[in-house]
């Protein structure tokens, strides 16, 4: 019979715990690199809920972040203008070229 032995539950805790949420934090900051690129505004990396419960964490460059530990993120650029077709492919291609 298969079961689990205590480090494959600690990888699977370690996994849930930090990888899980590091990965969408990186995921989050490809997309802010992408629109701090193609344009002029700040933009705000979101870990967790996106609500005033969430207070700004800390900030590098034009790049605000808001970190509580979760598994979900968020990425807005912060414009009140409409974003061009080859700004917001900039804004989408940067998640996955930056973990690649």
């Amino acid at each position: 019979m298969m079961g689990f032995d205590t480090m494959d539950i600690v990888l699977i805790v370690i996994f849930w715990l930090i990888v899980l949420p590091l990965t969408v934090l990186v995921h989050e900051i490809g997309h802010g690199i992408g629109g701090v690129l193609s344009t002029k505004e700040r933009t705000m990396i979101i870990l967790g809920p996106a609500n005033q419960s969430n207070k700004r964490t800390f900030s590098i460059g034009r790049m605000d972040f808001y970190i509580k530990w979760a598994y979900f993120g968020f990425c807005f650029v912060g414009t009140t203008r409409e974003l061009s077709a080859f700004q917001r492919i900039i804004i989408a291609a940067g998640a996955p070229l930056f973990l690649f």
